[in-house]
């Protein structure tokens, strides 16, 4: 099928679309922070159309990253649960966004020592570790992990928690996951890590 373009501020790129033997239609894909500002709660709508252009079917999927800082990228993956046989061309946008406050999220953190290693087309296994590189305590910490064919494609998206929760500053702990793929061989992989502040308690008078 032939794509037709996305809008910026926030474009789209590595698609890659899958029928898997539920005939169910999947597509995948990365959102990129274009607007110069960070953004959050983004979400990603996508529809397949037929030769004239209707509308065969729509599916609609926040972004894998709550908060994607400007010029960050974010996974995605939509699915199509009741997907038409055929469709001749699709289109992927970025239908909703909110402007990002930092606020209470927590970016310092460093995703090291990583190794991967895959079963085929089906799955890839991911482990290494999670540094908390600044000054404040981490919590809430969630690993987004995609992974990319040799033409650039996203093949698989994973979220996954790492062993602790908590991560004080300049601790370190490991994670491992197993993402599903819908296409491949896996040729690279991208892993971030994002968190929330620990916030202290404001002591009671």
């Amino acid at each position: 099928p032939t794509p037709t373009p996305t809008p910026l501020p926030m474009r789209v790129q590595g698609v890659y679309i899958a029928r898997t033997p539920m005939d169910e239609v999947w597509i995948l894909g990365e959102v990129i922070n274009e607007s110069g500002s960070d953004v959050e709660q983004a979400v990603v709508n996508a529809v397949l159309l037929d030769e004239d252009g209707r509308i065969l079917a729509s599916a609609e999927a926040p972004a894998a990253l709550e908060f994607i800082p400007k010029g960050e990228r974010s996974p995605f993956a939509l699915r199509f649960r009741e997907a038409p046989t055929t469709f001749a061309a699709y289109q992927v946008n970025v239908v909703r966004a909110l402007p990002g406050f930092l606020g209470g999220y927590y970016l310092d953190l460093g995703v090291e020592n990583v190794t991967g290693e895959g079963e085929g087309y089906r799955a890839y296994f991911l482990e290494g570790m999670v540094r908390n590189l600044g000054s404040e305590d981490a919590v809430g910490i969630l690993l987004v992990a995609t992974l990319y064919d040799a033409a650039g494609r996203v093949v698989g998206v994973r979220e996954a928690a790492p062993e602790h929760n908590v991560l004080l500053s300049g601790g370190v702990t490991r994670f491992q996951m197993e993402v599903h793929l819908l296409g491949g061989p896996v040729a690279s992989w991208r892993i971030i890590a994002l968190g929330h502040r620990l916030l202290t308690p404001t002591p009671t008078p």
